[in-house]
């Protein structure tokens, strides 16, 4: 939100509404996943703190440990002939990935 204000508001009203719905988004992501991370601390009846302890302690945070079980499932289903008729952004979703070229830069990475 700061390069926005430095780099002056965008005058055009659909760039403005374009900039108000992305920084909406990025907010929701993060709350969607400290919502996670709690529901599953509430499940072990442990401190969401304690969950990220644990996960740090294994060098990775519980983001990335959500993102590689997200990954894994995607790769048994591009590779699996029982998904061959789904198309690569169907098995994205399916495997929770709610942006393709996010999940298509993970992808690559791994």
């Amino acid at each position: 939100m700061r390069a926005v204000r430095e780099l002056h508001a965008p005058s055009r009203p659909e760039l403005r509404q374009l900039v108000a719905t992305h920084i909406r988004d990025l907010v929701a992501r993060r709350s969607a996943r400290r919502a996670r991370r709690g529901a599953v601390a509430n499940r072990h009846q442990v401190s969401a703190r304690y969950i990220q302890t644990l996960f740090e302690a294994d060098g990775t945070t519980f983001t990335g440990y959500v993102r590689d079980q997200r990954l894994a499932y995607a790769h048994h289903m591009l590779s699996n002939a029982a998904f061959a008729g789904h198309s690569v952004s169907a098995i994205a979703f399916d495997a929770g990935f709610g942006d393709l070229s996010h999940f298509n830069r993970d992808f690559r990475r791994r």
